[in-house]
């Protein structure tokens, strides 16, 4: 769905953050909540209290009907297709794919997360069936991720946090 568990979104920022990173990719978007957060938590104001664009932030987003004029406004740029498909990964300070990795295969998520540096993953810490939701196909749960999956993982109420940096 293009909305998600609140419980980690403190931890998610604190990450972000400590990571430093200059360029960010938002893998499934979904309505820009983290685009927002980045922005608000990671860039500075100026003494008038209007944002200072310092960072790069960009979306990747496979389902069309999420996209708003939110995200051209959050957004540097907003790519409208499968994140599997793009030769732009590495490029990235730092990869987020919150709430995206259970759509894909153990096998399709494995090679997507050795094609970046730096990730940052949320997924759900249980079993968590999910079909098509919104009309949207992209939206099926096709693999469980653990802990020892990731360098680095917490769980938070019932989201998975894992990451490499």
């Amino acid at each position: 769905m293009p909305t998600s568990d609140p419980s980690a979104l403190p931890l998610i920022i604190q990450l972000i953050q400590n990571a430093t990173p200059r360029t960010i990719l938002d893998v499934g978007c979904g309505y820009g909540k983290l685009g927002v957060l980045v922005r608000e938590y990671l860039e500075p104001s100026s003494s008038e209290g209007k944002q200072l664009r310092t960072l790069r932030v960009d979306a990747v987003e496979v389902f069309q009907n999420y996209l708003g004029p939110l995200h051209a406004a959050v957004y540097d740029s907003v790519y409208l297709g499968d994140v599997r498909k793009l030769e732009i990964l590495g490029a990235y300070d730092l990869v987020i794919l919150a709430d995206v990795i259970e759509h894909f295969t153990r096998e399709e998520g494995l090679l997507l997360l050795s094609r970046v540096q730096k990730y940052l993953i949320t997924t759900p810490a249980g079993e968590y069936p999910q079909g098509a939701v919104y009309g949207n196909e992209h939206e099926r749960h096709l693999s469980r991720w653990f802990p020892k999956d990731f360098k680095t993982s917490q769980i938070v109420g019932s989201v998975l946090v894992g990451w490499n940096f």
